[in-house]
């Protein structure tokens, strides 16, 4: 989650949103802590129990990614994406593609009354760092 947004408040939906997903087994707990200061975001680590098989664990992952991404964007909390500005000292040799246009995936946008010698690249990525569906309770060996 973005740096700006509430810690607490993105912890609580996200919470909130597992709780929604069928293929997450609610008699089990659901652990959802904050991971790691990233380039562009608060990362947040996200594990559940479900089910076995493969498949199910396909089906969870995308039960639980879908749900989170709606209950954030519901909740007006941003998932981020880098941000790079490149600084050139010497001049550049480009060609008009048009404000904001989108070539590849990249916005490229000219920096007003520098021409040719700033550009701000935007790619647009979406970064999950850490989501584990959890198949098999930890075993204790009693000792």
């Amino acid at each position: 989650m973005a740096y700006s947004e509430d810690l607490n408040q993105a912890l609580n939906v996200i919470d909130q949103a597992l709780k929604q997903c069928v293929s997450v087994k609610q008699s089990e707990e659901i652990q959802v802590f904050p991971q790691a200061f990233g380039s562009s975001s608060i990362d947040i680590e996200v594990t559940w129990w479900t089910d076995p098989l493969p498949a199910d664990l396909r089906r969870s992952r995308e039960d639980v990614l879908t749900s989170i991404k709606r209950a954030l964007d519901d909740a007006g909390i941003e998932i981020p994406f880098p941000y790079r500005t490149l600084t050139f000292t010497e001049a550049l040799k480009t060609h008009d593609i048009g404000q904001g246009s989108e070539h590849n995936g990249y916005e490229i946008e000219q920096a007003a009354g520098q021409p040719h010698r700033y550009l701000r690249i935007q790619h647009r990525t979406t970064d999950v760092t850490r989501i584990t569906p959890l198949v098999e309770p930890p075993r204790h060996s009693g000792r």
